[in-house]
């Protein structure tokens, strides 16, 4: 008998009647037990998987790893068998959505409510990490949301008692690529800090909307994580409150010795912070944080983003200055004025953006990204590094050159970033950029930029010929961690 058929009876005890969720392993089915009166939820492994020995192998652990923990927070296991062939567990029914249903639906939560549901899932973790079991697939699908009752996280299929050997051999990434580790990508032993990890994934994921990472490809996903640390969630959601920001940045650290030590004790740096919040009191009327309208407003979906996050948010611009009468941004080419005196056609040329980062600067401040400085988009950012004792102990200054192709008028220079509180130099020249390897190359300054908001810009003389800009910054704001660093998501030059 086909195994997704309604009525069909496993184990001469479980009826099967609807089809409740679907995944790559396995099926899940709503179930009668007449034996005890009560429905149930039946985990069916895919037919063409169950002939796979070592398929089987790690299905029949999920259910003797589940089956050792009992506890409010984490999904009961009842029964397991095999019917002619057909494997199945028989599980706890939750009357509830998933956290990834939730996120989906909305885009984000309200904080006290991210905090609720991370305390929760980390007590779930707790009991089972004391049990001696790792979860190694922490995610929003495995976490169950009952309107009434407490959290729960399911799906121990690939969890492994701590000191055993894997089911697979070594160097084999098993989990989500979304939500592994660092120690995961790389194929390194892990502990209980890998869940840690996950969770701290999670919450970052609740509250925004998207992972901190994303990437075009599951292994892009899983290799960014590796070299970049992840943003501030409070600096895309300035609602969210410090304590909070504080918490999944040390989830998120990629040093497991830097994180917390326990999920226990994570649980509690989440109650603590609820308690010192208070319910639905962080976030304006309600508690709630941004929409899903709103987070698509304010930036790209993740699964475009590569291979690192990009930022985004939705930019309420504040212009300092007005820009000269006529002036059009020119993000992607800058029109030559001077051919309308002859009637001709305006000529572009590309803008090409470079790290300006001379010694004692290394010059690879974020190479990769610099084409996000002209892309017409607020939502990717070239970023600085992290100065940990601020940009002065290191050197004077960071910036970043444009070289407009050939030498323009230009009119007016904006520059558009996510946080306040930056200072800048303005620099022109008629040279190339790739000919200025020093700021004193440059000349002097033409302008001193001193950002009250995120958008700051400077009306030029109307004779200004430059065929190169430079924003040179001689100021970062703080970002939180306790180190200097500021986002460009845009220079425009018109």
């Amino acid at each position: 008998m086909e195994v997704t058929t309604p009525g069909r009876v496993l184990g001469g005890r479980y009826r099967l009647v609807e089809e409740l969720a679907r995944g790559g392993m396995a099926t899940v089915w709503i179930a009668d037990d007449p034996l005890l009166s009560r429905r149930v939820a039946v985990k069916i492994l895919r037919a063409e998987l169950a002939a796979n020995e070592g398929t089987r192998a790690r299905f029949r652990n999920e259910a003797a790893s589940a089956a050792q923990l009992a506890h409010p927070n984490i999904v009961a296991t009842y029964d397991t068998g095999d019917d002619d062939g057909t494997a199945y567990i028989v599980m706890e029914l939750i009357d509830g959505p998933t956290l990834r249903h939730l996120i989906d639906e909305a885009g984000s939560l309200p904080v006290e409510e991210v905090l609720r549901i991370g305390a929760q899932v980390a007590n779930a973790l707790d009991a089972a990490h004391r049990a001696g079991l790792i979860h190694r697939d922490v995610k929003p699908a495995n976490v169950l949301v009952p309107d009434a009752g407490p959290v729960k996280v399911t799906d121990f299929g690939i969890a492994k008692a701590a000191g055993e050997e894997d089911l697979t051999r070594t160097g084999v990434v098993m989990g989500t690529a979304r939500y592994l580790a660092p120690e995961q990508v790389n194929g390194k032993p892990m502990d209980s800090r890998g869940d840690v990890y996950s969770l701290g994934l999670v919450l970052f994921e609740a509250l925004w909307g998207d992972p901190p990472f994303g990437g075009d490809t599951d292994v892009a996903t899983a290799m960014a994580r590796l070299t970049t640390t992840a943003p501030s969630v409070r600096l895309l959601r300035p609602d969210v409150p410090a304590a909070v920001d504080d918490i999944i940045h040390r989830c998120l650290a990629r040093d497991p010795t830097a994180r917390y030590d326990s999920a226990g004790a994570l649980r509690d740096a989440l109650q603590s912070a609820r308690a010192s919040t208070g319910a639905g009191g962080m976030n304006g009327p309600g508690g709630l944080g941004p929409t899903r309208r709103e987070r698509r407003t304010a930036k790209k979906p993740a699964r475009q983003l590569a291979p690192h996050f990009r930022f985004r948010r939705l930019v309420t611009m504040l212009t300092i200055v007005v820009l000269a009468t006529g002036a059009t941004a020119g993000y992607l080419a800058l029109r030559d004025d001077s051919s309308s005196a002859t009637g001709g056609v305006a000529a572009t040329s590309t803008i090409v953006a470079a790290d300006f980062d001379p010694p004692p600067g290394d010059g690879k401040e974020d190479p990769g990204d610099d084409k996000f400085l002209t892309d017409h988009d607020l939502g990717p950012a070239w970023q600085t590094k992290e100065y940990p004792n601020g940009l002065h102990a290191v050197k004077a200054g960071v910036g970043v050159s444009l070289d407009l192709g050939v030498t323009k008028v230009v009119k007016s220079i904006t520059v558009h970033t996510i946080e306040t509180g930056w200072a800048a130099e303005l620099y022109v020249s008629t040279k190339p950029a790739s000919e200025l390897k020093t700021l004193a190359d440059w000349g002097g300054s033409i302008y001193t930029l001193a950002s009250g908001s995120t958008a700051a810009g400077y009306s030029l003389a109307s004779d200004t010929h430059a065929r190169s800009v430079l924003v040179w910054f001689t100021n970062l704001p703080p970002n939180g961690r306790g180190n200097q660093q500021l986002h460009v998501q845009e220079i425009t030059v018109a």
